[in-house]
């Protein structure tokens, strides 16, 4: 059950962190948001060069978290952003955080609710 948990908040946080890119994305005129995706055959678009040159300054300038503060509101997700598991490439690490994640607040759940049993 852990797993499936976890998996899901990895999946939310992945979606989270491509928001913020679209909106990042939106506000550079030189931006097409089809430059964010790899499937894309982005380096023959037109604009992709110049977008190319200026996209990290701008998708970390908006959308990096430190702290747990960012100009993004990432809410649960700011830990997963935070820590980089969303930008490895590492299987291994990614199933271990997702796991952990999802034992933790599986922990957490069973914990209040052993609470309210007991006031019951």
């Amino acid at each position: 059950m852990s797993q499936i948990t976890g998996s899901c908040w990895y999946l939310l946080a992945i979606e989270r962190n491509d928001t913020c890119w679209k909106n990042a994305c939106k506000e550079v005129e030189r931006c097409n948001t089809h430059f964010l995706y790899c499937a894309n055959s982005n380096k023959h678009m037109p604009g992709y060069d110049s977008w190319r040159n200026v996209s990290e300054g701008v998708l970390k300038s908006r959308c990096y978290v430190e702290d747990g503060s960012s100009e993004f509101s990432y809410g649960i997700f700011s830990q997963a952003i935070e820590s980089d598991i969303v930008a490895s490439i590492e299987v291994f690490p990614k199933f271990c955080y997702c796991l952990w994640w999802g034992l933790q607040n599986l922990r957490y759940k069973i914990s209040t609710i052993a609470v309210v049993n007991t006031y019951v």
